[in-house]
């Protein structure tokens, strides 16, 4: 359940482009059409709904030029080299405040940018959609997309919770497992496995321009559409060729928690950390222990999928799904199979599948 969020957000103006509406105010150097080494500048304005009035810090954002007009008050002019404090307050009416914020680069190239519209509630986040109007609209109905907003927020918690207590209680159902030294021995193998990508991530993201996205790459291409989801603006105004969902995915990851590479990159490292379990299943079934502890291993070390699951294309998760599925037509050569594992198979593989096409393919011994 979400808030219909049409109608909210700032009117920008980037550099002499027509104007847009961004349902959140932000600015990377991932951005579609972005150039760090060229000038730009992004001009929002529009109005700032509150329920009612108080006190609101803004973020003064880093390495950028920027300025914000609430009303008539100037809560922070940054030029270039200007240092101020990492937050301005301001004092907010009832209803809809006018906002003016700017962003400006120097085009001198200096590494990773990302700035934005934030302010500081329990933590510090962008600005969300639902408080923001392009123009002045009903008082009552602005309330009204607030208290839906809230409610949907409760509600997410609520389900968060819920999976939780599920997750918690599935594995105390099945804690005499973990005295398996087969168990304890696979959750040694995936916390390395995901250890060894944590360290392969710190090295890599601790390169200045790591995060700098080479323009016409797939990863820029990727990348520079899910940020323009998350400003309501999707699809791409000109063709893309790269696949869709995985710009969609993003979208709707950095919807739900917040636009940030190293959020990607992690969940990438765990399901291929998660994916030794997977590895393990498949040797197992298809030869002996001895051989699926060798592919757990390997998998766990492999440097290939490591250096993939750090970046932002479809590479990383593609032996994920090829271990799903391959684990998921193992089961479906059951004697006799499930109905769900046939119909599975029926739908990824060939459709006469028995014994001897099982046998044909890989000589899989059957459990």
């Amino acid at each position: 359940m979400s808030p219909n969020l049409s109608g909210h957000g700032l009117r920008a103006v980037y550099n002499d482009d027509p104007a847009v509406i961004d349902r959140i105010v932000l600015l990377t150097s991932n951005d579609l059409g972005f150039q760090s080494e060229v000038k730009a500048a992004v001009r929002w304005t529009g109005f700032l709904y509150q329920p009612r009035a108080g006190h609101v810090e803004f973020a003064v954002p880093a390495g950028v030029q920027s300025r914000l007009i609430v009303g008539e008050t100037i809560v922070f002019d940054q030029a270039h080299g200007t240092v101020l404090p990492a937050w301005a307050g301001v004092q907010l009416a009832a209803g809809f405040n006018p906002i003016e914020f700017v962003l400006a680069t120097d085009g001198v190239a200096t590494g990773y940018l990302q700035a934005g519209l934030e302010w500081q509630g329990l933590v510090r986040t962008l600005v969300p959609a639902v408080y923001l109007y392009p123009d002045i609209t009903d008082a009552t109905q602005a309330a009204r997309a607030l208290q839906a907003a809230w409610v949907a927020w409760a509600l997410c918690l609520a389900a968060g919770g819920l999976a939780c207590w599920w997750a918690v209680t599935l594995l105390w159902s099945v804690r005499h497992l973990v005295q398996s030294r087969t168990v304890r021995g696979l959750g040694a193998l995936v916390a390395a496995a995901f250890l060894l990508r944590l360290v392969f991530l710190l090295d890599y993201a601790a390169q200045p321009a790591a995060d700098v996205l080479l323009i016409g790459s797939d990863h820029r291409g990727y990348q520079g559409a899910a940020l323009d989801f998350v400003r309501g603006r999707w699809p791409p105004p000109s063709p893309f060729y790269v696949q869709p969902g995985m710009s969609l995915a993003l979208g709707v990851l950095y919807s739900f928690v917040a636009p940030s590479l190293r959020l990607v990159q992690v969940v990438q490292m765990l399901l291929g950390a998660f994916t030794v379990l997977l590895v393990f299943e498949v040797a197992r079934r298809a030869f002996d222990g001895q051989t699926a502890w060798l592919a757990a291993g390997l998998w766990a070390c492999f440097p290939l999928p490591i250096f993939y699951e750090a970046q932002v294309t479809t590479h990383g998760l593609e032996p994920v799904l090829g271990a799903v599925l391959l684990l998921l037509w193992i089961l479906a050569l059951r004697d006799p199979p499930y109905l769900w594992q046939r119909l599975l198979a029926a739908g990824w593989m060939p459709r006469r599948l028995d014994r001897r096409s099982g046998e044909l393919i890989g000589k899989i011994h059957l459990n």
